[in-house]
């Protein structure tokens, strides 16, 4: 299988909306690491960067 990167689309496909998105683990996740760390983030990007620390 090839991935031809010149024609990815960066448009996301779906957004959860501000209640389904506050109601995810993930956002669970994201308060408990800032809490513990004394961090602000507050995207999957920054989560994901900061679990290769």
């Amino acid at each position: 299988m090839t991935l031809h990167t010149e024609h990815a689309h960066t448009d996301a496909l779906w957004t959860p909306s501000p209640t389904q998105a506050g109601k995810a683990q993930i956002t669970d996740l994201m308060a408990f690491v800032n809490a513990r760390h004394g961090r602000s983030l507050h995207d999957y990007a920054g989560l994901h960067r900061f679990s290769k620390v």
